[in-house]
């Protein structure tokens, strides 16, 4: 295959992956962090401050940068769209897209422009990378910085002073954006720059850009403890992959992880093992990259969209196993379209078959209730911030600010602290949302994601005239209050007199 052909199709295939994440990026309602993220970014719009909040309440689980720089769109794509998913996920097409080029030109610095370019290209089709950027997750922005530090690491045409500089400015804002993830740069650096460069490893310049995500993280420090939160937060969130106790988490954790790996390699895994155990001494950096996955699979906590990170390396060396000598031919292009094809249909197949029934009953639900006044919504986490986010991002297209809501938030994951209570705490709470017989969690929802209480938002709201209990098994026993809505995993009461929600 000749030159202008194969990078024709290249760039046919990009195209088309680009329009199938266009296709998909609205069909999977918010959930999970999406919900609350895209609360916290509709925040920064109104008041830029770097530690993030949610419900006005702080919530620095991690450093504001991605949150501030998302909400700089919304101005602009909330008059585009009326989609709230493309409101708040379309800069994850324009960062998915970056990344795709920006890790294409830093595979140019260790391999052939052919190789550089398949293995940006099923980086970009893989389907670590569909799930990704078709959520409002952190990772797309997150890997642009390391990206684009790693490119300045790398850089041999700058002096050492900006080449250095440029990358610990990037660091600097990787680690302000995710403080933890952002010491990756380091040994990548370091794997980096002692495959290609080993006179600048003692550099003064570059040894002192190492320290760049620390100053990050101190940074970090210093705006929580302005807010007594960094104890808190720096030991149980941020800090609490070296503070788990691994040996009871890892039966649970570890057999997650590895099923998250292999799901997000696949078949790019099996093709890149032989590469790495032939070639890893010749492309350490790309080999330490890869291992980084470890990391991810016994660090406790092993999201699924952790192994973003990891991909671009497995591709690079899928993308080496291709190629007659670096250079593209018949039988490279057509493995390279059937891989990028079985990417494309295993992401389709993914979230055609998931069973999202509960997330699009909340988010009915939630578009029902906005507008509505005098809503308590109390139940679990995961059902119940999707009905909350539509509601209140809805009333703020609507208003510009979302209407007062009750909320209760039941964690208690370790089913030791309302030892089965639930059902009993709703029946009291809409009768007296500020009774001191429960105890819930209101100053503070910077402990949301790990703590095992209940937390509930401050309402000046004293009577109640629809009530969503997320599950149905808690029922409302309330002579007041009439079953209007009944879904899935969700069911609305109504006080008597008001209108079913339609």
């Amino acid at each position: 295959m000749d030159s202008k052909s194969f990078k024709r199709l290249i760039l046919a295939l990009f195209f088309i992956t680009l329009l199938f994440k266009i296709f998909y990026l609205d069909k999977v309602p918010f959930h999970y962090d999406d919900t609350l993220y895209a609360e916290m970014i509709a925040q920064e719009a109104e008041s830029l401050t770097f530690l993030p909040k949610y419900l006005d309440m702080w919530t620095p689980w991690k450093p504001g940068l991605y949150y501030i720089f998302y909400s700089l769109f919304l101005p602009i794509t909330s008059a585009i769209f009326a989609s709230l998913e493309w409101t708040y996920r379309f800069p994850n097409l324009i960062f998915g897209l970056m990344n795709a080029f920006l890790f294409y030109k830093l595979a140019q610095r260790f391999a052939t422009n052919d190789i550089s370019l398949m293995a940006s290209l099923l980086f970009y089709s893989s389907f670590s990378a569909f799930r990704v950027e078709g959520r409002l997750l952190m990772e797309p922005m997150m890997l642009t910085l390391i990206l684009v530090s790693l490119l300045f690491y790398t850089s041999k045409k700058l002096l050492p002073s900006k080449r250095f500089g440029g990358a610990a400015l990037f660091s600097f804002l990787a680690s302000i954006t995710k403080s933890v993830v952002s010491f990756t740069i380091v040994p990548l650096s370091l794997a980096a720059l002692y495959q290609k460069d080993r006179k600048f490893l003692k550099n003064p310049l570059f040894l002192i850009s190492l320290l760049a995500p620390f100053l990050g993280l101190l940074v970090f420090y210093l705006s929580l403890q302005s807010l007594n939160l960094a104890e808190g937060v720096l030991l149980k969130d941020t800090g609490k992959f070296v503070m788990f106790d691994y040996a009871e988490l890892f039966p649970e954790t570890v057999p997650t992880g590895l099923i998250y790996f292999f799901f997000a390699t696949g078949i790019y895994l099996v093709i890149s093992l032989k590469m790495i155990a032939d070639n890893w001494k010749k492309e350490i950096f790309f080999t330490v990259w890869t291992l980084i996955s470890l990391v991810i699979i016994f660090s406790g906590e092993p999201h699924e969209w952790y192994f973003y990170y990891v991909i671009p390396a497995f591709s690079f060396f899928v993308a080496s196993a291709l190629p007659n000598k670096g250079k593209a031919d018949n039988f490279s292009a057509l493995i390279l379209l059937i891989l990028v094809v079985f990417n494309i249909s295993l992401s389709m197949l993914s979230i055609e078959s998931a069973n999202l029934a509960y997330f699009w009953d909340s988010k009915e639900i939630g578009t029902m209730l906005a507008g509505k006044e005098n809503v308590l919504v109390a139940g679990s986490f995961s059902k119940n911030t999707i009905i909350v986010a539509y509601k209140i991002l809805l009333e703020r297209q609507m208003y510009g600010e979302p209407l007062d809501f009750g909320y209760l938030i039941f964690q208690d994951r370790n089913g030791q602290i309302y030892e089965g209570k639930w059902e009993e705490i709703v029946n009291d709470i809409v009768v007296d949302y500020g009774t001191d017989k429960y105890y819930f969690e209101e100053e503070n929802f910077a402990a949301l994601v790990w703590q095992s209480h209940g937390f509930k938002k401050k309402t000046s709201i004293t009577e109640f005239d629809y009530v969503v209990v997320t599950p149905p098994e808690y029922k409302l026993n309330n002579p007041d209050f009439y079953l209007c809505h009944n879904a899935s995993k969700t069911v609305v009461y109504c006080r008597s007199g008001k209108p079913e929600l339609n």
